[in-house]
């Protein structure tokens, strides 16, 4: 299955309401794929989004 055709299934899967940023889901994907927990990567964008804020 390519790409868009996994968004198009994991938004379908999930009855989604809204809009979902195609390349981040690919990443979500890859991400699970590569077995990192969805926690783990959650951790790391909260460690990310307050150092990008303690730089600015």
């Amino acid at each position: 299955m390519d790409k868009s055709a996994q968004v198009v299934n994991l938004t379908n899967n999930l009855n989604l309401q809204h809009d979902l940023d195609e390349e981040w889901v690919i990443l979500l994907l890859k991400a699970k794929r590569a077995g990192i927990p969805a926690e783990e990567v959650r951790r790391f964008l909260i460690k990310e989004a307050k150092t990008l804020t303690e730089i600015s």
